[in-house]
């Protein structure tokens, strides 16, 4: 079903004024779902992975009241041991979730394998910005011409996966259990 949907893509994107940057559009969708199927299949149903995002929880909850407490009474002995905890849990989800991770990756290669044979050398886009030197080797790669404006098919990919996927993890539920661990931003966020 998937090569005759593509088959019928290519042959609307002649008719198409975007019809490149559909079909890569499409691409990053269908390798997005067939990579959360694949994360899915390998970690998300799983026992183990259930019972660890249960626990990280638990240990989160916990860690919180702890930190409560102890700014009123000054020990810190209980926090340390649950912070330990938590960053062990986390660990272990880490390397659950590393079947998967491989499996996403060779989900991605083959999808940019196949675009990048239909699309090589191939104008997809244009970006309304020259981008920096060190982006302009990505997304103007196998490009014919100065024009740092014209986007090639891998930049366009690499974009598109990095909107798309997200959308596809949070629609499916498949996005990391809340924990106490601050964020690079959150210090901003409070001030």
């Amino acid at each position: 079903f998937s090569f005759s949907f593509f088959v019928f893509c290519l042959f609307i994107s002649k008719k198409m004024l975007y019809g490149h940057s559909f079909l890569i559009l499409l691409g990053s969708i269908i390798s997005g779902l067939i990579s959360e199927a694949l994360s899915w299949f390998l970690v998300y149903r799983t026992d183990d992975y259930q019972r660890l995002t249960k626990q990280i929880e638990k240990t989160a909850e916990k860690l919180k009241k702890e930190q409560e407490t102890v700014k009123s009474k000054g020990k810190d002995v209980k926090v340390k041991l649950l912070q330990e905890k938590r960053a062990e849990e986390e660990r272990d989800l880490t390397f659950l979730k590393m079947r998967s991770m491989l499996a996403v990756t060779a989900t991605m290669g083959i999808f940019v394998g196949l675009l990048y044979s239909w699309f090589d050398g191939k104008v997809v886009a244009r970006l309304p910005f020259i981008p920096f030197p060190l982006v302009q080797k990505l997304s103007h790669r196998n490009l014919i011409g100065d024009d740092y404006t014209e986007c090639s098919m891998v930049f366009l990919f690499i974009l598109c996966s990095m909107a798309v996927r997200p959308s596809i993890q949070k629609l499916f539920g498949h996005s990391q259990p809340k924990t106490s661990t601050p964020s690079l931003f959150s210090s901003f966020s409070q001030s």
